[in-house]
């Protein structure tokens, strides 16, 4: 299933082959910045639990960036 893959790279020089593997996988690699971004992402966990609760727990709820 396409998609995008949330991610960030505390290490500049790790970005590319962050951005390799998730490519390598068949997801969209979509940059979120550096460890400055850590609460960013954090903050996306509520908000899926907050989906998955309504849905009896169903965890196969995602979340999908439209470009």
């Amino acid at each position: 299933m396409p998609g995008a893959n949330l991610f960030f790279a505390g290490d500049p020089e790790a970005r590319a082959t962050a951005e390799q593997l998730i490519s390598a996988v068949g997801l969209e690699p979509a940059f979120l910045g550096d460890a400055t971004a850590t609460q960013t992402v954090d903050a996306l966990l509520p908000l899926w639990f907050a989906l998955v609760k309504p849905n009896g727990g169903d965890r196969k709820v995602v979340l999908r960036i439209v470009r």
